[in-house]
């Protein structure tokens, strides 16, 4: 029992670890290589403003990525907590720990 409570405990941390690398990445604007979601165009040295152009839109799609991120996996957060709050109550050493 004390098993699948870590394994859903060690999924929670992973998913909120990486929410909270999507907020700070939000709040401090950056964007690692990984997520950057358009490939640059290769035209970019003859035409500079769309080059620039290009850039804006991939930096804000790339906001927007995050975003969605975040919304999307909050559910699977929520989820997983309660899952770990009802576990927690049916196991004796944390009842007595919780005050259960």
């Amino acid at each position: 029992m004390l098993y699948k409570i870590e394994h859903v405990l060690t999924k929670l941390k992973k998913l909120q670890m990486q929410r909270f690398h999507f907020e700070e990445c939000l709040t401090y604007k950056v964007i690692s290589c990984g997520p950057r979601v358009l490939k640059m165009p290769t035209y970019g040295e003859h035409h500079p403003a769309l080059l620039t152009e290009w850039q804006k839109l991939n930096i804000q799609v790339s906001y927007d990525y995050f975003t969605l991120l975040i919304e999307h996996f909050k559910p699977e957060e929520h989820s997983l907590a309660d899952s770990i709050t009802t576990q927690q109550e049916t196991v004796p050493e944390f009842s007595s720990c919780t005050g259960g």
